[in-house]
């Protein structure tokens, strides 16, 4: 199974990492998907409610862009 997904890019199963550091620049928080993805956020929110809670986020003008 491990070959199948290493080679014919097709991942059977996985989860969203959230990574969060700090550098001279202040606070990072990323989202690495299992299909090797990842995005730069200011707030997020994973798991089964995630559209309530980024709409939470939303609403309290959290700027996403950077």
């Amino acid at each position: 199974m491990f070959d199948a997904s290493v080679f014919f890019s097709m991942v059977p199963f996985g989860v969203s990492l959230p990574v969060a550091g700090y550098d001279d620049s202040g606070l990072l928080l990323y989202q690495v998907d299992p299909s090797n993805s990842y995005f730069s956020w200011k707030a997020s929110a994973m798991g089964k409610n995630v559209s309530n809670a980024n709409t939470f986020l939303g609403k309290r003008s959290i700027d996403n862009s950077k």
